[in-house]
């Protein structure tokens, strides 16, 4: 019994924070791009290409948690199809305008306000060479069962691409970050809270590991159940319980969050291929 409760109590915790996160993004000034957000899209996207060879004609991707497509306008030009998710229709719905005025068609490019659960039909029962998850993670309650979805939408041999942050002390003094992002400092106010990154937002799930509250204010704390952001052994570990192996873990850029120095990362995993 005592383990039912507390399985009924996580699935309530993380209803909450996706409830949470559809509220605060379906506002529309949760959904104003900031030159900053473009930029870390723009470095992260850059480091991708290097990782893995995007090829124009056969790249099929799936933009997870893709807020207004910043990371999906960043990267369209390399890949044959991108599809964005989202939970919220604001979001979704600026992102398909976004696409519209540009002339791109929908067969191209789209996104559509679903919370994916992994199971036959969802998406059309498309599978992707690649998935992207820009700044999303701390959102997610519980980044394995996320991870484990993401898991079924890829193909075999295909790779999941997250960004987020860690704490700065977590990367080795000698690990340089990445040429994209070098030193570049990001002091700024980003899609709701204190800091500046990419195209992330909210979307469900929940993950407790410890993670350090900080000084986060409450505002924030019931739409970032993560303050404490990741480790790459975080990563490692929430990925080998889907199925993936870490083959990447680089530091992109460094950020300051509520007077907190942090430092933005890409993870790379890749799916076995048989």
């Amino acid at each position: 019994m005592a383990h039912q409760h507390t399985h009924q109590h996580a699935h309530q915790h993380e209803d909450k924070v996706v409830a949470a996160n559809k509220e605060h993004y379906n506002k529309h000034e949760e959904n104003i791009p900031d030159p900053r957000w473009v930029e870390l899209a723009s470095m992260a996207t850059a480091l991708m290409r290097k990782q893995y060879e995007f090829k124009e004609e056969e790249t099929a991707l799936l933009d997870f948690a893709c807020h207004i497509g910043l990371t999906s306008r960043a990267i369209a030009p390399y890949t044959k199809l991108v599809v964005g998710v989202d939970i919220s229709q604001t979001s979704v719905d600026l992102y398909n305008e976004a696409v519209k005025n540009q002339g791109i068609e929908p067969s191209e490019m789209r996104a559509v306000c679903t919370e994916l659960k992994g199971v036959e039909g969802e998406l059309d029962g498309l599978k992707f060479d690649v998935i992207t998850c820009g700044m999303a993670y701390h959102h997610f309650s519980d980044i394995d069962a996320i991870t484990r979805t993401l898991a079924f939408f890829l193909k075999p041999g295909g790779v999941l691409f997250v960004t987020d942050r860690t704490d700065v002390k977590a990367v080795k003094a000698d690990e340089k970050t990445s040429d994209e992002g070098g030193h570049a400092h990001a002091h700024a106010h980003a899609h709701g809270h204190d800091h500046s990154h990419g195209n992330g937002h909210g979307h469900d799930h929940g993950h407790g590991h410890g993670d350090d509250q900080g000084e986060w204010p409450e505002k924030y704390k019931a739409i970032v159940p993560h303050t404490g952001g990741f480790s790459k052994e975080h990563m490692q570990a929430c990925f080998e319980g889907a199925g993936l192996s870490l083959e990447e873990f680089t530091p992109i850029t460094k950020i300051t969050m509520l007077g907190q120095e942090a430092t933005i990362f890409l993870a790379k995993a890749v799916k076995p291929s048989a």
